[in-house]
């Protein structure tokens, strides 16, 4: 409900979903954790280097929205090639 009020931004409650499940599912004798290395599983996934990869596309992308760097590139360096 929070991310749809934009109460708290998006990018901000995906890491509280992902620190609530590990607190949450990963404690020792918890829901799914049995040993006080279970956590692990939880964050495991985040290790792929293709996930980081894909994380920094995006903020690269927003980024550069944001500056209008986006617009620049496309009228510099885009639009030249097709001109001609």
């Amino acid at each position: 409900m929070l991310w749809l009020t934009n109460a708290i931004p998006a990018f901000a409650i995906s890491i509280l979903v992902i620190g609530l499940e590990v607190a949450i599912l990963g404690k020792p004798n918890g829901v799914f954790a049995t040993t006080s290395k279970d956590w692990e599983i939880f964050i495991k996934p985040w290790g792929s280097p293709v996930i980081w990869l894909f994380i920094g596309g995006f903020v690269m992308a927003s980024s550069a929205q944001k500056t209008k760097l986006d617009v620049k590139l496309l009228i510099n360096i885009v639009l030249p090639i097709f001109e001609s």
